[in-house]
């Protein structure tokens, strides 16, 4: 039986198999960014795989980070303590540059108009003010009058007493079924309220696409006859499918993790316990460190722009990806990114419609990149790729 790693990418969807006997067999497909899982079906087909051969399948994803990147989740309803309703926009009260006073935080998931207030109060010597069973009937109401497709509940001082969140989490299901209710104490139940709150909120704001997405990869697998997914974590682990759904905002950096994760298998085998981890794709160049043959592991951190306060493999991303544009700006400097053609156009090399010299371009005109098949879906064209660098070259003088 063989077991299949798959790796979305912005540009390129890359499968290996590695067999009982230690074979390594390796297939590239062209990313498919308006359904990732439809290049992971493609990819599977062309390298052939079957039920009879695969064992199991585990998959790196950038689902969650490209819906943060590009805004496009869940709309959510945050239930926040009266009195402290504000705490996605005051944030830590700290600038988003420190001397550029014209650089601003990206906006929080949820807008402040659909964040709503709830009549009660827990502090950590105990309860200041009750919540009533007819205050969480009245703020189920509130957040049914703002249609959410999913609820977000954050209280204060939750992590040490739960009772209102659960409370209110019953009174908004009876309220509006079907709609799934996120309370932060099954997903962060840690002190520190805006990150135990923006935490939540991701958590929300991913869940129903990261479900979605999951459920039609299964539904493709399926109905090849092979096993549901494993899913990479952030941390560098794997969860199955179906837990992965339930646990959107554990999956940020799940393709990243996973590079800097067997980076580091590599180097134990190799006999390094200390190394750096260079993962150059298409969209991104990512950077993480091994120390006594691990990779490094944090508690939390950023992405793209959004604090998540879970635990996440240690990985430093640069926009140097081969699919970054380049352009002159108004100074007339040459540029590289952080625009991307991706995998729709992509470079002009790869002869699908692009027009604007990429890095990939640039090496192939260097001949770093030879003429001829990257994969069965894409031909590299070296005159095409030249032609375009060299068009650019003239602009620059």
């Amino acid at each position: 039986m063989e077991s299949i790693g798959i790796d979305v990418g912005g540009t390129f969807t890359d499968l290996v198999s590695v067999s009982e006997d230690g074979a390594v067999r390796t297939t590239k497909v062209l990313s498919t960014p308006a359904d990732q899982s439809e290049g992971v079906e493609r990819a599977l087909r062309e390298y052939g795989a079957t039920a009879a051969r695969v064992g199991r399948i585990i998959h790196g994803t950038t689902v969650v980070t490209n819906m943060l990147l590009e805004r496009r989740g869940a709309r959510v309803v945050l239930c926040a303590t009266a009195g402290a309703t504000d705490l996605l926009e005051l944030r830590r009260q700290d600038r988003a540059s420190l001397y550029d006073l014209s650089v601003q935080h990206p906006d929080p998931l949820v807008p402040h108009e659909r964040v709503v207030a709830v009549p009660e109060r827990i502090e950590p010597e105990g309860v200041l003010r009750p919540l009533s069973d007819d205050g969480a009937r009245q703020v189920a109401e509130q957040v049914a009058r703002h249609e959410p497709e999913i609820v977000a509940v954050s209280l204060l001082h939750a992590y040490r007493d739960p009772t209102h969140e659960r409370a209110l989490a019953r009174a908004i299901s009876e309220r509006l079924p079907g709609v799934d209710v996120v309370v932060s104490t099954d997903v962060l139940p840690e002190i520190r309220e805006y990150e135990r709150t923006a935490t939540t909120c991701c958590e929300a704001y991913a869940r129903p696409g990261v479900g979605q997405y999951l459920q039609r990869l299964a539904g493709r697998l399926s109905l090849l006859g092979l096993p549901s997914p494993g899913v990479v974590t952030s941390g560098g682990g794997m969860s199955d499918a179906a837990d992965a759904a339930r646990a959107a905002s554990s999956l940020a950096l799940s393709g990243p993790a996973g590079g800097v994760a067997g980076a580091a298998l590599i180097a134990r085998l190799a006999g390094f316990d200390r190394a750096l981890s260079i993962d150059i794709g298409g969209t991104s160049a990512d950077v993480g460190l091994i120390l006594d043959g691990e990779p490094l592991v944090e508690s939390g951190g950023m992405v793209a722009g959004v604090p998540i306060a879970l635990p996440r493999v240690l990985v430093e991303t640069v926009s140097a990806g081969g699919g970054r544009i380049g352009w002159l700006d108004e100074g007339g400097a040459l540029r590289a990114g952080p625009r991307s053609a991706g995998a729709v156009p992509g470079p002009v090399a790869f002869g699908r419609g692009g027009t604007q010299p990429t890095i990939t371009d640039a090496h192939v005109a260097l001949g770093n990149i030879g003429a001829g098949h990257i994969s069965d879906a894409v031909r590299v064209d070296a005159p095409a790729a030249t032609a375009a660098v060299a068009a650019l070259a003239a602009r620059l003088g």
